[in-house]
């Protein structure tokens, strides 16, 4: 019985046609990484390098926000896009090793790719932006000046959740709906989410003149 099945297995095989692999093909297509891997034929590494590209990026963002040293702070920033680059080359080489004789497996299509691409996209993806970006680091684009000059209308924010906010911290302030309304002067980012400084706490008089801020006088 077994030896029939690999026979069947081998006969399903040399029926599919036979389709060198291209190296720069396999290169251009990693834009969206891990494809290259699938064309290249290897569909287990491709889906692993996109896995391990996400959760590197989301550890190089939590480690970002702990760096002082503005070198190191850039190397992290960096780690997506040397992923990227590692990943390509990496496809690159797999379909380099690939021989000329090529049979295509079952994944080797446009449908295929895409719909390996697209599953990854609608659960790694939001799986990672559930766990890490609601409990731990997230991005916000910063929609008006208030700010300024700490703060300019169209920047990009990486707000640290696992932080104790303390006087003179810059936090993001999820709004309560009745405090909405009140919120169009704020540095807004959403609708229910504004930016602003920690400049007093419990205890503290606050006096307000003119421009200048006064704080316990």
């Amino acid at each position: 019985m077994k030896s029939i099945m690999q026979n069947n297995a081998r006969s399903g095989n040399e029926a599919s046609p036979i389709a060198p692999r291209e190296p720069q093909i396999a290169l251009l297509i990693s834009i969206c990484p891990g494809l290259g891997q699938v064309y290249a034929g290897h569909l287990t590494r491709g889906v692993i390098s996109y896995l391990a590209l996400i959760i590197v990026s989301w550890l190089a963002a939590i480690a970002f926000m702990y760096v002082e040293n503005r070198f190191a702070g850039i190397l992290l920033l960096s780690v997506p896009f040397a992923g990227v680059v590692l990943i390509a080359l990496d496809a690159f080489r797999c379909a380099k090793e690939q021989p000329q004789d090529y049979r295509l497996a079952w994944f080797n299509s446009a449908k295929a790719y895409a719909g390996i691409f697209l599953l990854l996209l609608v659960t790694a993806n939001p799986l990672m932006d559930f766990f890490v970006g609601k409990n731990v680091v997230r991005a916000f684009y910063v929609t008006s000046d208030s700010m300024e000059p700490t703060i300019l209308g169209n920047d990009i924010l990486v707000i640290n959740k696992l932080a104790s906010p303390e006087k003179g911290d810059i936090v993001l302030i999820n709004l309560e709906r009745k405090a909405r309304q009140q919120s169009t002067q704020l540095t807004s980012i959403m609708a229910d989410q504004v930016v602003s400084r920690i400049i007093a706490g419990p205890g503290d008089t606050l006096e307000i003149r003119g421009k200048d801020v006064l704080v316990n006088g």
